[in-house]
């Protein structure tokens, strides 16, 4: 039998470290098969073990409950006096949300959203944050969103993915420490109960358009 003895193997990596253990499995006639999963599990608890597991802090914790609790609910007030949020009808919002050819002034909204994604992924990666708990939460969190909205026939509804996209995106730049233009105002939106679907203008210049998350389209 092998022993996983690290510290019998004087060596400095822990490249070195599996590759060690990897030859004594071959010079004890280790099956390819099982030296090929041994190795697989190795780096597996390598790289688990360089991950940072970050705490929830109070930031995370109290904006987690709001979109648990009260998001979604008609009696929110909204104020939304920032002038770069711009309200525009359902109609413009399917428009501006989801063409990617759309004409000037208005950026991609996708290509926007998805590039500041990046931006957080990269800290993430950079960092070696261990986002597997995070990612629970946020599945949880879906589950009650989508449960909010099932039989009603609201923009939310319609735009479920890009919403459910949109906090993921809010939560996880808080749960890094990462801040950004287009998240802060994503989350002011949402905290009136709208809907983010497109950028006027290029892009930190100009206004994000939000429409009524709340409308009901069966009217």
């Amino acid at each position: 039998m092998l022993h996983l003895g690290f510290e019998s193997a004087n060596h400095k990596t822990d490249s070195d470290r599996i590759n060690y253990l990897i030859g004594l499995f071959k010079s004890n006639d280790g099956e390819e098969e099982k030296i090929k999963k041994f190795k697989k599990k190795l780096e597996e608890k390598t790289i688990h073990k360089k991950e940072k597991l970050l705490d929830f802090n109070d930031e995370f914790s109290n904006l987690f409950l709001y979109f648990e609790k009260f998001f979604l609910t008609n009696n929110l007030e909204y104020n939304l006096n920032n002038k770069e949020l711009k309200i525009v009808d359902f109609n413009i919002a399917k428009i501006i949300a989801h063409d990617q050819d759309i004409d000037e002034p208005f950026e991609s909204w996708n290509d926007l959203r998805s590039s500041v994604s990046k931006k957080v992924y990269s800290i993430v990666y950079e960092k070696k944050i261990n986002i597997d708990i995070f990612e629970k939460k946020i599945d949880q969190l879906n589950q009650i969103l989508e449960k909010k909205l099932e039989s009603k026939n609201t923009v939310f509804y319609y735009f479920l993915d890009d919403m459910e996209s949109d906090i993921h995106l809010i939560l996880m730049a808080i749960y890094i420490g990462y801040s950004e233009k287009l998240i802060n105002l994503l989350l002011e939106a949402y905290k009136s109960n709208f809907l983010p679907c497109g950028w006027e203008g290029e892009y930190p210049l100009g206004n994000l358009c939000i429409t009524n998350g709340m409308l009901n389209l069966k009217k």
